[in-house]
Order: structure tokens, then C-alpha cells, then sequence
């Protein structure tokens, strides 16, 4: 992913770095406008795993700087979890969803499934880290259907989705 990324984007032209590191390892690669990662947070089996992948978002920030990311859904239920599978993940929690809960998301892809092992943190426990790391101005975006989206399946297609989103969009500043 990071190869193709770097392949399709004249990258060091823009001041755009693409790396694979181990953000638990509170490590600084340089300061930037923005950082952005999706579904790393949900590797946290640990709030401390979670607490330094924060702070190395953080310490990789300039001041002002921002941090995008998108995460399971602090705000998921057990009651909304079969409704994932319409949309191509199937979520299977390991007990109800709080703090630590394991849960294990499978990607219907046309190249077969993808089996991940994720763990869910609430909206109370991110908020806690991120302030513990330095961010603040924390805002939660639920998504939005595009209109291509809406075209091809229909707006009752992605009313569960809508009303029971599996992911967030967290925006967060330094």
C-alpha cells in the first residue's frame, strides 16, 4: 500500500512522507503539518499501546498541526455490529463493547476475505488520550454517502449504514 501510494504521488515534491513504523514506539521522523493513519488505533490491545501511538502522532506534529485518522466507531454497539456485514465487514465482538473488547473484522474483498483482529476503545477513552498527548479541538465526523454512492445503491441501501456507521473520522489538533 505504502509502495503504491509513493508510486501514484510525486511525494518528496510535495513534503509528503509515506512510512510504515512502530507508532507504539514513541517515535519522532520529523515535524509536519498533518498526519493521518487509518484503522491504526484499533491495533491498540493495550491503552497503553494506544496512549503512545497518541504521542507519537503527536510528537510529529508542528505546533497547529493536525491529526486526521480514521477508527472504529468509539460509539458501536453489539446490537449494531450485524449490520457492518451489508456494507463488507462482518464484525464479531469477544464480549461486549467496552475498553479493550477484541473484535474480529473480516473484509469480504473480490480477492477473498481479509481477517483482522481489532480492538474497540470508546469515545471517553480516546478523548482522554489525545488530551494526555498534547491534541485538542477533538472533533468526531460520522461519514457521508457521495452522490456516486447514492447514485449506484440508493438511499435506503445506506440508511443502517448512516444511522450505525462502523468507522469515524477523528480530527484532532495540536
Amino acid at each position: 500500500m505504502i509502495a503504491r501510494a509513493r508510486d501514484k504521488t510525486n511525494c518528496h515534491s510535495h513534503g509528503i512522507l509515506y512510512d510504515i513504523l512502530d507508532m507504539s514506539q514513541e517515535k519522532q521522523i520529523g515535524l509536519f503539518d498533518m498526519v493521518t493513519s487509518v484503522y491504526l488505533f484499533p491495533y491498540a490491545q493495550s491503552r497503553l499501546t494506544l496512549s503512545r501511538m497518541c504521542k507519537t502522532m503527536t510528537m510529529n506534529l508542528k505546533p497547529d498541526g493536525k491529526m486526521v485518522s480514521v477508527t472504529l466507531n468509539p460509539l458501536l454497539t453489539n446490537n449494531c455490529l450485524d449490520i457492518q456485514e451489508q456494507y463488507g465487514a462482518k464484525m464479531i465482538a469477544q464480549g461486549p463493547l467496552i475498553d479493550g473488547t477484541s473484535i474480529q473484522v473480516i473484509l469480504r474483498t473480490s480477492q477473498g476475505n481479509i481477517n483482522l483482529c481489532n480492538t474497540y476503545w470508546t469515545k471517553k477513552t480516546y478523548e482522554q488520550l489525545l488530551v494526555g498527548a498534547g491534541f485538542s479541538s477533538i472533533v468526531w465526523h460520522q461519514p457521508r454517502i457521495s452522490p456516486a454512492g447514492l447514485e449506484t445503491h440508493g438511499n435506503d441501501y445506506w440508511q443502517n449504514h448512516l444511522i450505525h456507521p462502523g468507522f469515524s473520522i477523528l480530527k484532532c489538533q495540536r
